[in-house]
């Protein structure tokens, strides 16, 4: 009965508790769930001027790019990474610059192009001005040959239910292109709204042309020693507190860290030697080399002839002169077990200039039936003393080299695709010659060629030499072993010196950054290193808390030396910079005074160079906007008193950068007036040049 009694006397408070309880229990659950209420704000990955920016729009976006870029074949690794830090560039640039656009009524609305005019986007894709990002795109890859008639027939047979996957890629490539051309017009409004004044142009001419002829006396601090001065703890707060501006940070982190490199032992290398001696005997037994290469190399093959220089060491001593159906091998090289085999040698040119009608197979059948048939038409005409210039301008399907009368300029023998190339090697100069490749048909006409050189053909077999299994656990165990031991930041220390390891360190890691120290995606070790406190061992949080990490071929163990925030860096970490400056001040204030001293009663620069037994030196052609004193060295100071000082006069002390100097203006030639106009033209360039890059930032 009296515990009920105290319930019933507490009720309202014992009502809230409870009340409070199942709220939190409630909320617990609904974010645990991933309720809709809070699923679209655990999606958001950043906030640029009050708009978000959602993870599945970014993720989206950068798997529609990494589609694009895949069927073109031009995306490896390293391309995937720069292509998701430029998607975030991307996107951020995109929040800003889509309400600037907005504001100024230049954003574009489908389908009507506004802001941009149909006109235009058919320009830019082809038309007269190609957009380099239609260039870029449809340029093919092993002639580097543009054919705007690619563009047109992907267009053509591109349709939302034809090719759902092909018409997305395409309303994503004309969005960008219609980006880029609206981006383009707002820059160009603010490049015409930007111009010098007439007062800015003649202050420039004048700072620039003023040219004085100076006589300093000055004195390095470096003559100061430094037990002349004392530095105490409140100098170096008191600079600290005037000039904490100069020691503004952003958020970055610092580590030291131990690798352990995973490299093959012994072992693996007796056993890659006996593997590649196996190989060996395979290879040297092989009909065809080259098949047997391509079918056991870990590494690419190639059957192109190659020169002395593009066979490189120690081939090009061993087997360029030797006779075809001589083997080398195995040596090991780059870590890689080879065995090599001359396959055959022959003299070609090297150097060759032609140009060239393309007539394109049939893109729907590739059929080229049509294609030879116009090639012979036109190879006739030509035979019959039609210009080929003129023709190739008006009929090749090739453009980037059409618009020069078919010219392909010089070129070296291999860059072409082989039916090419071969063709260029045995035709005659001046002759023509119809060949056929994948592409369609060529007619060729070799203008000229030379640089006859040897090459040879070469097949090689490579086996990577690259750590066992067993050899990457024990290096592992070793780096394991060592973590567990380094349970804090004394130990770590203690062990490096115990082991004789070498310690490393890495300063100022971004939030952003994807590579450590030369490792490509390091994205678990640096998200890590963000979630570990100052002097504390980084745990893995994408592997259980593990100590260790495998990022590239190296085993990282590793502590946080350094948590920086945005703002500013405390006086502890640059501690050493502000004492420099102090130490600096306090040295120039010593000089500043000796010379003060000696400045009374003395009107000429001599007698005062005399008084403090200085050299008097004198510097020519000194300017308010140039760099350094002939002479003396950077120090702007001294450009700006004798831009102002009078002549004949005597300065006072002007404490620069590295010393202390008096100095008198001798004479001064004025900047000459006739030059104002070319200035101001020049300075309006520079200032519009500049909105490209500055306006955005």
């Amino acid at each position: 009965m009296a515990t009920l009694q105290k319930i019933r006397q507490k009720g309202p408070l014992v009502a809230i508790v409870i009340g409070v309880a199942l709220l939190l229990f409630i909320l617990g659950d609904i974010f645990r769930s991933g309720s809709a209420l809070f699923r679209s704000a655990q999606n958001v990955i950043a906030e640029v001027a009050g708009e978000s920016i959602d993870a599945r729009e970014f993720y989206n976006r950068v798997q529609e790019l990494e589609a694009m870029y895949k069927a073109q074949g031009q995306l490896d690794a390293q391309g995937s990474e720069r292509l998701r830090q430029q998607v975030w560039e991307e996107m951020i640039q995109n929040k800003i610059m889509d309400y600037q656009l907005y504001t100024l009524g230049l954003s574009i609305e489908y389908p009507s192009y506004k802001g941009i005019s149909p006109e235009e986007v058919s320009d830019m894709v082809n038309g007269k001005n190609i957009d380099p990002i239609i260039r870029n795109i449809f340029t093919n890859r092993q002639t580097g040959i543009f054919n705007p008639a690619d563009v047109t027939n992907f267009i053509r047979q591109t349709s939302k239910s034809t090719n759902p996957q092909a018409y997305q890629q395409w309303l994503q490539i004309e969005q960008e292109l219609l980006k880029k051309r609206i981006t383009e017009k707002y820059y160009n409004l603010i490049r015409k709204g930007l111009y010098v004044t007439s007062f800015e142009a003649k202050e420039a001419v004048k700072e620039i042309n003023t040219k004085s002829t100076i006589q300093v006396v000055g004195k390095s601090i470096n003559t100061v020693p430094d037990s002349a001065i004392t530095v105490t703890n409140d100098d170096l707060e008191a600079y600290y507190d005037a000039h904490k501006y100069l020691f503004k940070q952003d958020v970055s982190r610092d580590v030291a860290y131990v690798a352990f490199d995973i490299v093959p032992s012994a072992a693996d290398s007796a056993a890659a030697q006996k593997d590649i001696a196996e190989v060996n005997k395979e290879f040297r037994a092989s009909d065809d080399p080259f098949d047997y290469a391509r079918m056991n190399s870990d590494l690419s093959v190639t059957d192109k002839f190659l020169t002395k220089e593009q066979v490189g060491s120690p081939l090009d001593t061993i087997l360029f002169n030797a006779e075809a159906g001589t083997y080398y091998g195995p040596y090991l090289n780059n870590s890689a077990w080879l065995v090599s085999k001359l396959v055959d040698t022959k003299e070609v040119y090297d150097s060759i200039h032609a140009a060239h009608i393309l007539i394109a197979k049939n893109p729907q059948t590739g059929d080229m039936q049509e294609a030879h048939a116009k090639i012979d038409s036109l190879k006739k005409l030509i035979e019959n003393g039609a210009d080929f210039a003129a023709i190739a301008a008006q009929n090749s399907q090739d453009q980037g080299s059409a618009s020069r009368g078919g010219d392909l300029g010089w070129f070296n023998q291999g860059v072409m695709v082989p039916e090419f190339d071969e063709a260029c090697q045995e035709m005659p100069v001046k002759g023509l010659k119809v060949v056929e490749s994948q592409y369609g048909v060529h007619l060729i006409k070799l203008l000229d060629r030379k640089y006859k050189v040897k090459k040879v053909q070469i097949a090689t077999v490579a086996r990577i030499l690259d750590a066992s299994e067993q050899t990457r656990a024990d290096i592992y165990k070793q780096a394991s072993k060592f973590a567990i031991e380094s349970n804090s930041w004394d130990k770590f220390n203690e062990n490096i010196k115990k082991y004789h390891y070498r310690k490393l360190v890495a300063n100022n890691i971004l939030p952003s950054a994807t590579r450590f120290v030369g490792i490509e995606n390091a994205h678990d070790l640096i998200r890590s290193i963000y979630a570990t406190e100052r002097g504390e061992i980084v745990l893995n949080t994408a592997e259980n808390n593990n100590p260790v990490f495998e990022e590239g071929e190296k085993y990282i163990v590793a502590y946080v030396t350094e948590v920086k925030e945005k703002g500013y860096a405390p006086l502890r970490l640059v501690k050493l910079q502000v004492q420099t400056e102090v130490s600096k001040q306090k040295k120039l204030e010593l000089i500043a005074g000796e010379f003060n001293g000696k400045l009374n009663g003395v009107s000429d620069i001599t007698t005062f160079g005399n008084t403090v037994n200085l050299p008097v030196r004198i510097a020519n052609d000194v300017s308010f906007a140039g760099f350094q004193v002939p002479g003396i060295g950077l120090e702007p100071k001294l450009n700006a008193a004798a831009y102002v000082l009078q002549p004949n006069i005597l300065s006072k002390p002007i404490k620069g950068m590295s010393g202390v100097y008096v100095i008198t203006v001798n004479a001064r030639n004025e900047a000459p007036t006739d030059i104002f106009s070319s200035e101001l033209n020049s300075l309006t360039r520079d200032l519009q040049t500049r909105a490209s890059y500055q306006v955005y930032q």
